[in-house]
């Protein structure tokens, strides 16, 4: 399959319809929430830079599960293939920076960008990537799918940087 840029721009919660969402991570039971989130906690990961690219094989990527802003309910959903309308000319730098913490510092997160996973990030990291269309979201997550809810939405332009900084659980504005 070809290489296709990953957009979360068109999901819409399938019961209400709203645009608005909570990003919760991979689908799991309850028991598999708390094991996971225990060993990602117990078991510091050293991980390398995992892409730096944003097009890619789409059914490679795995839905996430999200909760709608409106109505509550939660919903699985893959991001779809970007549309030629979200384009950028040139694409948008982004630059990522991990505060450093104490709390949380031996866990390495995994940076998600329109609902795919672009890298890893270690306590007080920083690292750069490119995006190639206009409407974006960041969201972070840790062990085995567990995602912070915190949600990073903007608008790129074409050539432009934008700093994102992330602390704690939640992105710094």
């Amino acid at each position: 399959m070809s290489d296709q840029i990953p957009s979360l721009y068109q999901m819409r919660c399938p019961y209400c319809g709203n645009g608005d969402y909570i990003p919760l991570g991979k689908k799991r039971s309850a028991f598999q929430q708390v094991a996971g989130g225990l060993a990602a906690g117990a078991l510091p990961v050293t991980a390398a830079m995992v892409m730096n690219r944003q097009a890619r094989d789409l059914s490679e990527i795995k839905p996430l599960q999200y909760k709608c802003a409106q109505c509550k309910k939660k919903y699985e959903f893959a991001p779809l293939a970007a549309a030629p309308e979200e384009m950028l000319e040139s694409p948008c730098t982004i630059n990522f920076q991990r505060v450093k913490a104490l709390k949380g510092s031996a866990e390495v997160y995994t940076v998600y960008l329109n609902g795919a996973p672009i890298c890893t990030v270690s306590n007080g990291g920083t690292f750069s990537f490119e995006t190639n269309i206009t409407y974006n979201n960041i969201f972070v997550g840790m062990g085995d799918g567990i995602v912070f809810h915190d949600l990073f939405r903007f608008e790129a332009t074409p050539g432009a940087v934008v700093n994102v900084r992330f602390a704690g659980t939640s992105m710094v504005r």
